[in-house]
């Protein structure tokens, strides 16, 4: 009753939300981590602390804003987009670590 039928807050656990939201940003997707009123503050949302939520799952917080006009077709797009930006950073990871652990094997064996 007091809520928004078109906002809706997803977590990526694992993921720094930040780095998922500039990726988007780069595929023309804008979504945030924290309401507009509280985008300055760095800790996290008091409604998300007042849900006792899992820090896991409340650090990683991603908030989308919809509308009555957001179609089928847009929110397909946004699903394949975000697949996409989180397959892109766990392959990072992956070739960070790989690196990683090359360069300590070189250097210690």
């Amino acid at each position: 009753e007091d809520a928004s039928p078109f906002i809706l807050n997803i977590s990526c656990p694992h993921y720094k939300p930040e780095v998922i939201v500039h990726d988007l940003e780069t595929k023309g997707i804008y979504i945030s981590t924290k309401s507009a009123c509280s985008s300055k503050k760095v800790e996290i949302s008091h409604t998300l602390q007042a849900m006792h939520l899992d820090p896991l799952i409340s650090s990683s917080a991603l908030r989308l804003s919809f509308s009555h006009l957001t179609t089928k077709q847009e929110l397909d797009i946004f699903l394949d987009a975000l697949k996409d930006t989180l397959n892109r950073i766990k392959k990072q990871r992956y070739l960070q670590l790989k690196e990683r652990t090359v360069n300590y094997l070189l250097e210690n064996y």
